[in-house]
């Protein structure tokens, strides 16, 4: 029977999306996330490898990976990094019992691949495969793009996703009805992830991939942009905004913490927006904003 090697990581909910990457950098089989509703804050991620020499080196590299969390401005305090080994047929069943669908607003349906889902005309389904990571849904920031997203695309629009992962957001505008979406991100594995996703849900002819940073070879207007990603990165693309949107378009902005949120909104003011709501999750913020005409 094969033996497969089960790395557990108890660490910080806002360090949890860089580790769930890190994780499928090193090639992970799958990554199996949890959270208990009595440890705020706190996110549990079990990835597996099959067993081999390499498996020690990946926990070193690991928790060198996780030193280095705070010079991103992520917290790494109390993180805990654990191996064992368990038998193939038990760890596959238990990732994909961590990935049940889920409802996000009023009628988004979030689901893998695996699940049949039966909806009503209202609803919109949303197929992801989470063993690619980059973005699955469960994490507060991206659900909160998904409220606000929910809330302001109107049919016909385009749309730009920055930093767009497994290009969940994309689709979810996609299928709200907007007319084009350029999704685009640097990190060339998620290019291909979010490029198969969109072909799971029959949207590829409406998202355009791109493997670019932030603005730079977007040359035209969009009447929305939405980034989930660091406030440090935000802070930077906020005079820059103003270029690439229609006058009146909108601004989403996600992956903010508590103690960041009066800078990205001043920042936002500075540059002739206005805020038009905040959405928060546990410590995790989001902000809708419009370019003031």
């Amino acid at each position: 029977m094969i033996k497969w090697a089960q790395i557990t990581v108890e660490t910080s909910e806002e360090s949890s999306g860089a580790i769930e990457n890190y994780l499928f950098d090193q090639k992970t089989a799958g990554v199996e996330i949890k959270t208990d509703p009595d440890k705020q804050n706190q996110t549990t991620l079990i990835a597996y490898f099959p067993v081999s020499d390499l498996v020690g080196a990946r926990v070193i590299n690991l928790r060198n990976f996780i030193k280095k969390l705070p010079s991103f401005g992520l917290s790494a305090e109390n993180t805990e990094v654990h191996l064992r080994s368990v038998p193939n047929e038990n760890w596959s069943e238990n990732w994909r019992s961590a990935f049940p669908p889920q409802t996000i607003g009023e009628r988004i349906i979030i689901a893998p691949t695996w699940h049949r889902v039966e909806t009503s005309n209202d609803e919109v389904l949303i197929r992801l495969n989470p063993g690619m990571a980059f973005g699955t849904g469960h994490h507060p920031t991206t659900q909160l793009s998904i409220l606000l997203l929910e809330e302001v695309v109107k049919s016909g629009e385009t749309v730009a996703d920055i930093g767009t992962g497994s290009g969940i957001l994309a689709i979810v505008a996609a299928k709200l009805g907007a007319q084009k979406i350029y999704a685009v991100d640097l990190d060339k594995k998620a290019v291909e992830i979010a490029e198969e996703n969109c072909r799971h849900n029959s949207v590829e002819d409406i998202i355009d991939v791109k493997q670019m940073d932030r603005f730079s070879e977007l040359n035209q207007k969009f009447n929305l942009i939405v980034a989930n990603i660091l406030t440090k990165v935000i802070l930077p693309m906020i005079p820059q905004a103003p270029k690439y949107l229609k006058s009146g378009g909108h601004l989403i902005l996600s992956g903010i913490m508590e103690n960041e949120i009066y800078k990205v909104k001043t920042e936002l003011i500075s540059n002739k927006f206005e805020c038009l709501k905040t959405r928060q999750h546990n410590e995790w913020f989001a902000i809708l904003a419009r370019l003031q005409k």
